[in-house]
């Protein structure tokens, strides 16, 4: 993960982050009954996120501040399959 900040003067400033995409692997051992049990692992692959944000000073008691992160959750996969999940793009105002 990379981030940074910048402040561009005492009213302005602005960030963004990055998140490379990421391969995990999960080993298990699940014992659910006597007679049943399943060994293996599972490969989850998240894609790159990447997010940006901003602020505003409009006085001494109030600050505009934004910031919208990408979330191509329709790019993750699990064992190589798709997940069934829509994309989900994130905005924040505050």
């Amino acid at each position: 993960m990379l981030g940074g900040s910048w402040q561009f003067n005492d009213q302005i400033n602005a960030g963004f982050i990055i998140r490379s995409n990421i391969e995990l692997i999960e080993k298990f051992k699940d014992v659910s009954t006597e007679e049943y049990s399943r060994r293996g692992k599972q490969k989850l692959y998240m894609p790159l996120i990447i997010g940006l944000a901003g602020s505003y000073k409009l006085n001494d008691k109030s600050t505009v501040f934004g910031e919208y992160q990408s979330r191509n959750f329709s790019d993750w996969t699990l064992d190589g399959e798709k997940i069934n999940i829509y994309d989900n793009h994130a905005f924040k105002l505050g």
